[in-house]
């Protein structure tokens, strides 16, 4: 099966929830996202701001990053099911995740 990732692009909604957000993202989302199959691992992360003068702008805007590593030849079915999940209740949304900018969720292949 090819490799390939499902990088999601994200804020959180206001300062003061950060720490919610990120308890929200690591101890409920990620563990959840993963028990879908074809799903290998996650990881997070936060831009560097320290680091980059363009740290917003490069990132849309967005602070936070998560990868999905994917072992599958079927991305659609993957979407599909994270969309089940989200409609059953088994994938929980959170009100912390900012929706200005709104998340961005892109599947890259591997380049062999």
């Amino acid at each position: 099966m090819p490799k390939m990732i499902h990088a999601v692009f994200s804020d959180v909604v206001s300062p003061d929830r950060e720490d919610e957000f990120n308890d929200w993202y690591s101890r409920m989302h990620v563990p959840d996202v993963c028990a879908i199959p074809g799903v290998l691992s996650a990881r997070r992360f936060r831009t560097a701001e320290q680091r980059s003068a363009f740290h917003g702008e490069l990132a849309g805007g967005h602070r936070y990053l998560v990868i999905y590593e994917l072992d599958t030849d079927d991305p659609a079915g993957v979407e599909k099911e994270l969309q089940e999940r989200f409609a059953d209740g088994r994938l929980r949304p959170t009100d912390t995740m900012a929706g200005d900018p709104p998340p961005v969720a892109v599947y890259y292949d591997e380049i062999p």
